[in-house]
């Protein structure tokens, strides 16, 4: 495992000194930093002023990419650091994010030579290292909701998930699973994390930002390239395919989620939620995959689940299919990979149900 992440570090270093997207107009940091400085202006959602600000910093063109589309708060967050030279405030952001891996290896439980390794590998962390996303302080935030549920600090763990606030649609699934098995503490820490962020919210936009949030959010630039997103939207969205479709999928999908999280233990139930809302919400792309992690390191850890699912865990975890070549009119392995993985999950589940049943036990998942 020490070797794996050895390899692996060094080989995500390499890509991402190649593939380096952060510093440049296509960067989601960019955006970070452009609602920054916008903080406390009352046009965090201007496009005039966010074009102006990109144009300030970078020289990049009038185009709609780049616009602050996330809550006033997460703006308000990053008046601090937007007050640094861009590239001075970029290597602190990536600090904070090497130190969110890191803090994610040390509490997340087994072996941390093995979660460092799923780390290191893993594409979707190396993509959100490329764009400078947020997606390794999410997992952190996800990954100590979790380990922190299991523990019982319910009120800690609602806490930790409200940071995913940012991204409400990635934790919906997650939150509902939280009330459906009536962690009530859980929900009342979320529920006072999401109310401190609102509430900043309010005091970094004024009293209109709701609307001009939810316009930024549903905009084209909240979507530029939807059939790069490797969701169940996305998957329609490439086959062209009509929304009720999609709506059936989700359907499926959703209930799939479900019965299977009211099966397992808490903690895969939780993970499993966490990458449900990947596969569900309508704008995830490939770094949001960054949150399946938690899941895989569950499975992997299980004494119960059955060795192909533990090699189906190995193989999502593995860059293996985002190198693989596809056609460029079709949708590539990435967008079936959650899918599957997910059902095969659900299979697995299932299957061990059925087993139990037949010899008279019960099922029992560790780890």
């Amino acid at each position: 495992m020490a070797v794996l992440a050895t390899v692996g570090i060094a080989l995500s270093f390499a890509q991402w000194s190649h593939g380096e997207r952060a510093s440049t107009c296509i960067s989601d940091f960019l955006s970070y930093y452009t609602g920054g400085r916008l903080a406390f202006s009352g046009q965090i959602y201007s496009p005039a002023a966010s074009i102006s600000v990109r144009h300030e910093i970078l020289g990049c063109s009038n185009d709609v990419y780049g616009q602050f589309v996330w809550p006033p708060y997460f703006a308000g967050l990053m008046w601090p650091l937007a007050q640094l030279p861009f590239r001075v405030a970029l290597v602190v952001w990536h600090s904070f994010c090497v130190v969110a891996i890191l803090g994610f290896v040390w509490l997340w439980p087994g072996p941390r030579w093995r979660t460092l390794a799923i780390c290191s590998w893993s594409f979707p962390l190396m993509s959100a290292f490329v764009y400078g996303q947020d997606v390794p302080i999410l997992l952190l935030a996800a990954g100590a909701g979790i380990v922190l549920l299991g523990k019982g600090c319910d009120f800690e763990a609602g806490l930790c998930l409200a940071v995913g606030a940012a991204k409400p649609h990635l934790f919906v699934i997650l939150a509902l699973l939280i009330l459906v098995r009536r962690r009530w503490w859980a929900a009342l820490g979320f529920g006072v994390g999401v109310g401190v962020e609102i509430g900043a919210s309010f005091l970094t936009e004024g009293l209109g930002w709701p609307g001009e949030f939810w316009h930024a959010a549903t905009s084209a630039a909240a979507n530029p390239n939807p059939g790069t997103m490797i969701n169940l939207h996305g998957l329609a969205y490439a086959f062209h395919a009509p929304w009720w479709i999609e709506t059936i999928l989700s359907l499926a999908f959703l209930a799939l989620i479900a019965w299977t999280c009211m099966r397992i233990p808490d903690s895969m139930g939780f993970a499993l939620a966490l990458a449900g809302g990947v596969l569900l919400g309508v704008h995830s792309y490939l770094y949001d995959l960054t949150l399946v992690i938690p899941l895989v390191l569950t499975v992997l850890a299980s004494n119960s689940i059955p060795l192909w699912l533990k090699w189906a865990a190995g193989v999502v975890a593995s860059p293996a299919l985002y190198w693989m070549p596809s056609a460029s009119t079709l949708p590539g392995p990435v967008h079936f990979l959650l899918p599957a993985f997910l059902v095969l999950t659900g299979v697995a589940i299932a299957v061990g149900r059925r087993e139990a049943e037949f010899a008279g036990g019960t099922l029992r998942m560790e780890g």
